[in-house]
């Protein structure tokens, strides 16, 4: 079953169709031996892979139904790291508000999780969703993504 997941995660740019079915057998799986990790896992990159050949109601619903077994296991590190590609998934599919809430959802608990990496792409959802109607609080965000990713990994800018 990780197997699976992980080879849909593997492929996902270059066969996202092929991903999503790796995916789903993924899903029936993990659904078959009542494992929720497996599950929340295989639904998020379900919605990303649907996400990415447009298919964008059956990826913002993967991606909703994610959150269930995380609700049961209490995992908040895991619903951090799926906040911001359900937020993406939003805004391709023209959903700016939900996807700023979503983002924004996420910058909260990172600092307290210890996660500057998703506290990166929050912000730098955020800038995107922000760069037609406020440029200024855009600009804010990616200064802030930016300086973020600059102390994770300061030889890369």
């Amino acid at each position: 079953m990780t197997v699976r997941i992980t080879l849909g995660v593997a492929i996902a740019h270059e066969e996202p169709d092929e991903t999503a079915e790796h995916l789903r057998q993924a899903l029936a799986l993990a659904r078959d031996d009542g494992h929720l990790h497996n599950q929340a896992w295989s639904l998020n990159c379900l919605g990303v892979a649907l996400r990415q050949i447009g298919r964008y109601e059956e990826a913002l619903a993967s991606h909703r139904e994610a959150f269930a077994p995380l609700d049961e296991l209490f995992e908040e590190h895991w619903k951090l790291r799926f906040l911001n590609g359900y937020g993406e998934t939003c805004r391709l599919a023209g959903l700016p508000e939900e996807a700023l809430r979503l983002h924004r959802q996420a910058l909260e608990p990172a600092p307290r999780l210890g996660n500057r990496y998703e506290a990166a792409l929050a912000h730098e959802g955020i800038a995107i969703v922000l760069d037609g109607t406020d440029p200024g609080g855009a600009a804010e965000h990616r200064a802030a993504g930016q300086a973020v990713r600059q102390e994770l990994d300061p030889g890369a800018y």
